[in-house]
């Protein structure tokens, strides 16, 4: 159990991270949003030890409202959010790994 949030998955542009995958609490969850001031958390489902787990994430990028996320985690679909998933107009970068 850890009460210190942590990025597992991330995509950012030039600042902190615009959405990203996050452990906190016993929790895996899903936060995004077009600014910093609206970056939302989704619970996607609890973290369960000793076990594998598969994510797929469907992101149509964007600033505006035709933005899109789509999130499966062990075959199961657990979100859709639609609308603004990134700061501005230049295309996030993709990183991978612990960051706390």
């Amino acid at each position: 159990y850890d009460i210190e949030r942590e990025i597992i998955n991330q995509w950012y542009q030039d600042t902190s991270p615009a959405t990203s995958l996050r452990t906190a609490k016993n929790q895996i969850y899903l936060e995004s949003g077009n600014s910093e001031d609206t970056r939302i958390e989704y619970p996607i489902a609890p973290i369960t030890k000793d076990v594998w787990n598969t994510f797929v994430f469907h992101f149509i990028h964007s600033y505006d409202e035709d933005g899109l996320i789509e999130v499966w985690h062990n075959g199961v679909k657990k979100l859709t959010i639609h609308g603004g998933n990134m700061y501005d107009t230049i295309l996030p970068k993709w990183k991978i790994g612990l960051y706390k």
